[in-house]
C-alpha cells in the first residue's frame, strides 16, 4: 500500500491531495458477512497480532498533524501468552526460546512507539482487564474514554459481543498448564523479566510441571 501511494503521490499532484482521505477509506473494507458500514465513525481500523510492526507505514501515511492516528497495544504478561499461542492453530512459533524473543521485540517496538508518538498509544493491560470484575466498565475506564467512544453509539452493546479468539474457539479446547522448563526459560529471560517487573509488578510466574528431555525435544 505505501509503496503504491508514493508511486501514484509522485505522478499527481491531485493524489497527494487526497492520498489521505483514500487510505482511511482502506480501512472500511470488510468481508461480505461481516461488513459494518459507518461513514461517520470516529476511527476506523484493523486489530491482528503483530500489527505494531506496521507503525512506521502508518505514522508514513496517515501524516496529517490534525488527523494523526491513534494505537490500542494489548499487552499481557509472557507465561499467559505463550500457555494461549503455543495451542493457536495459525501459530508459527513453535519453541518457547522462540516466543522469548517475538514477545520482546514486540515490547520493544511498542515501547519504541510511546517514544515516538507521545499521547498516541494507549497500552491495554489484558492482565488486568481478565481479572476485573466489570468488564465493561474497566473497557470504558481504561479504552473507550481515552479513545473518545460512547458506548452508547455502538451498534451492539459490549456485553453482547462473544470473544471469537479465545483459544477455546480457535482450536476448541482450553490451552494446557505450561511445564515448568516453559516457565522458567521465560522467567530466566534478562529483558521479560524486566518488562514483568515493569508491568506486571503482582504477577506471580506459575508452577507447572517438570517434563522429561524427550518431552522437551517434542515440544
Amino acid at each position: 500500500m505505501k509503496a503504491w501511494h508514493e508511486g501514484q503521490g509522485a505522478r499527481s499532484a491531485l493524489w497527494r491531495d487526497r492520498s489521505y482521505e483514500v487510505m482511511f477509506d482502506a480501512f472500511a473494507p470488510a468481508p461480505p458477512r461481516r461488513r459494518i458500514v459507518r461513514p461517520g465513525a470516529t476511527y476506523r481500523g484493523h486489530k491482528t497480532p503483530r500489527h505494531e510492526r506496521y507503525f512506521d507505514r502508518y505514522e508514513a501515511l496517515f501524516d496529517r498533524p490534525e488527523a494523526q492516528p491513534r494505537y490500542v497495544y494489548c499487552l499481557r504478561n509472557p507465561w499467559a501468552v505463550w500457555r494461549s499461542l503455543k495451542i493457536m492453530p495459525w501459530n508459527s512459533v513453535r519453541t518457547v526460546g522462540a516466543f522469548v524473543e517475538a514477545w520482546g521485540r514486540s515490547v520493544e517496538t511498542f515501547e519504541r512507539m510511546q517514544a515516538t508518538a507521545p499521547g498516541r498509544v494507549l497500552m491495554f493491560d489484558l492482565d488486568a482487564f481478565v481479572a476485573a470484575p466489570d468488564a465493561e466498565a474497566f473497557l470504558d475506564e481504561a479504552l473507550f474514554r481515552p479513545l473518545g467512544l460512547d458506548p452508547a453509539s455502538f451498534l451492539k452493546p459490549v456485553s453482547s459481543l462473544a470473544n471469537n479468539n479465545a483459544a477455546t474457539v480457535k482450536a476448541g479446547r482450553s490451552p494446557p498448564p505450561l511445564f515448568q522448563d516453559e516457565i522458567d526459560r521465560i522467567g530466566d529471560d534478562a529483558k521479560s523479566r524486566g518488562w514483568v517487573e515493569r508491568y506486571f509488578a503482582d504477577v506471580t510466574p506459575p508452577i507447572g510441571e517438570t517434563r522429561g528431555w524427550l518431552q522437551q525435544m517434542r515440544g
